[in-house]
């Protein structure tokens, strides 16, 4: 299991996780294998829960497909690193945190229509 150093660990969010109560699956862009699915989203990264460790300071480009259509698009690519990977509460999965790189500006819409259409409101 890959692990950051404590300090680099720190909380450095500016913005709420929010979980979604939908099942949002991951798609390794590359090789279309499922790499997990989605447990929260910020405008900013995901965190992504897996049955196998994720490289950290990896560079990914991520698929994830949405339950329904938004707009005319299913599901969105976005290239992301892997700033943590962890064992999960449960231990036969991880965690991982992914930073979002640079969101054009339809892809920041899209995540920002997950966000209204699919995660719990506060």
């Amino acid at each position: 299991m890959l692990r950051e150093p404590e300090s680099e660990m720190t909380e450095q969010r500016s913005e709420k996780r929010r979980q979604l109560y939908s099942y949002l699956q991951v798609f390794d862009g590359v090789n279309s294998r499922v790499i997990g699915h989605v447990a929260d989203l910020t405008h900013k990264g995901l965190m992504l829960v897996s049955k196998e460790s994720v490289g950290v300071r990896k560079e990914y480009r991520l698929r994830i497909k949405f339950p329904s259509p938004i707009g005319q698009r299913s599901e969105l690519n976005v290239r992301a690193v892997c700033r943590w990977c962890r064992g999960d509460v449960n231990p036969e999965m991880f965690v991982a945190g992914f930073q979002f790189n640079e969101l054009l500006m339809e892809e920041a819409g899209c995540v920002s229509s997950l966000l209204s259409e699919f995660s719990f409101q506060d």
